[in-house]
């Protein structure tokens, strides 16, 4: 799973604004999406989201897009 949300992570687009804050999204996840002052914080607050919006996901037993060459099998649902 942690392979997983790196690798989503990698497909991250981060769009400096003209206050100097940053915005960020994921493709993937339309969903998913920060906005913070700074690249590093705007990085860590989309982790965040990710990682909750993976996680209910998973309990709501919906399925997670295939990015590339990792996909969660559902062995991997099970254990959430």
């Amino acid at each position: 799973m942690i392979k997983y949300l790196h690798r989503v992570l990698q497909h991250a687009r981060f769009t400096a604004l003209p206050d100097g804050s940053v915005e960020g999204a994921i493709p993937a996840f339309p969903s998913v999406h920060a906005h913070a002052p700074s690249l590093e914080e705007c990085r860590w607050l989309l982790e965040v989201a990710l990682a909750r919006t993976i996680v209910e996901a998973l309990h709501a037993e919906q399925p997670l897009p295939t990015l590339a060459d990792i996909a969660v099998e559902p062995y991997e649902q099970a254990l959430v």
